[in-house]
């Protein structure tokens, strides 16, 4: 009776050597050396593009830095300009001057900034009555 499950010891070590030989050939020709360089080839071209990406990303963050200090710095420009004409300007034109600045407001710190200047715009029981006189 025949095993079919079971191969014979001397076909499963002919089979082995067999496979040994394709791959020990395979390895040694030049199409393991084409697939190696197309293996590479991909490999480099991954990491290129993610340096690509990463670079293109930096770039991106670095520009909205940018903007975003060029906006502080035309914010804290028209508090100093407010601040100092406070006295001269009018309720109205204090009023418009604090929601300029409220708007463009995105610290916490430029947001303390208003509170101190909203209280040096208002109108003292002193100016108030020099207006009157």
């Amino acid at each position: 009776m025949i095993d079919l499950a079971t191969p014979h010891a001397a076909l499963t070590d002919a089979s082995i050597s067999h496979l040994g030989r394709v791959i020990g050939t395979f390895l040694v020709s030049p199409g393991f050396g084409g697939a190696a360089a197309v293996l590479a080839a991909a490999l480099a071209y991954r990491a290129a593009a993610k340096t690509r990406a990463n670079a293109k990303a930096q770039a991106e963050a670095d520009r909205n830095n940018a903007l975003d200090d060029r906006e502080d710095d035309r914010w804290w420009s028209m508090y100093r300009l407010v601040y100092e004409d406070a006295p001269g300007m009018g309720e109205k034109g204090a009023t418009l001057a604090l929601e300029a600045l409220e708007e463009k407001a995105h610290t916490g710190e430029q947001d303390s900034f208003l509170v101190v200047l909203s209280e040096r715009l208002q109108p003292t029981d002193a100016v108030v009555e020099e207006e009157t006189s």
